[in-house]
């Protein structure tokens, strides 16, 4: 299974350029300052064509993943207005980054980061447990997963425990498609929470990507924003206390993984 040609040069025709990221750690902010960039179409998560409907079946099938790039994801870019196309969303790095890099259509990354210990603490006040709640199976990949680093005795970890291992999977992937990408040609950039909100910081992440600078007006409203709490992360949501042992917690997690 593979796109067809028309497909293919319409597709080559755009720069693409996706994010490698966990959630929680930032992303909805970063789309919004992505789209103060000139000709370039912007999503946090495209809703008309979600990857979170196909995430869970794609894990164990690629032909799912496949199909809903050829069908729906590809043309839907292909058809953008502008000549460059960036999406935020956390859930390519689970199984869609795959086909496309075979199919040499591998996009430019954005590796996003933010502090492992401040997203599992994210996911587990949410109540996102990764292999465990309904939630977390449809949008975080499962220790169950194929494609993730085994760890056999996940079942008798606790929830935060599987919190944390999740953002080390989404770190051992990162490195991985970060490799995987610049030796296609395509171009990478590691950036973490803590530096997005700074100009300097997001202007070589632009350099980076070969992209042009926004305007003046864009460029005070990034000052602007810069100044708004990067991402959805109230503490009005999060009413569980986190483990006194996470350091514990964390240590045997690092040790199995």
């Amino acid at each position: 299974m593979k796109p067809d040609s028309q497909l293919l040069t319409a597709i080559r025709s755009k720069h693409l350029i996706f994010t490698v990221t966990s959630g929680r750690s930032g992303s909805h902010f970063l789309a919004r300052v992505m789209g103060y960039v000139p000709r370039l179409t912007v999503f946090h998560e495209e809703k008309e064509h979600s990857f979170h409907h196909y995430l869970r079946a794609a894990q164990t099938d690629r032909s799912v993943a496949e199909r809903f790039l050829l069908e729906q994801k590809l043309p839907f870019i292909a058809a953008s207005k502008e000549p460059a196309y960036f999406e935020a969303s956390h859930l390519f790095c689970k199984g869609f980054f795959e086909p496309m890099h075979e199919w040499g259509l591998t996009p430019d990354l954005v590796i996003l980061t933010r502090s492992i210990r401040d997203i599992s603490a994210s996911l587990y006040q949410l109540g996102t447990i990764p292999g465990r709640t309904e939630k977390a199976l449809t949008f975080y990949l499962s220790p169950e997963d194929p494609s993730v680093h085994p760890v056999p005795a996940w079942k008798s970890w606790t929830d935060y425990q599987l919190c944390y291992w999740y953002c080390l999977e989404i770190q051992r992937r990162s490195a991985v498609y970060e490799k995987m990408a610049l030796a296609s040609g395509s171009k990478v950039v590691r950036i973490d929470l803590s530096e997005l909100k700074q100009w300097k910081c997001y202007k070589a992440m632009l350099r980076g990507l070969g992209l042009p600078f926004p305007g003046l007006m864009d460029r005070l409203r990034f000052v602007k924003n810069a100044n708004r709490k990067a991402g959805d992360f109230s503490v009005s949501k999060q009413s569980i206390a986190i483990p006194e042992d996470r350091d514990a917690q964390e240590e045997a997690v690092r040790l199995a993984f």
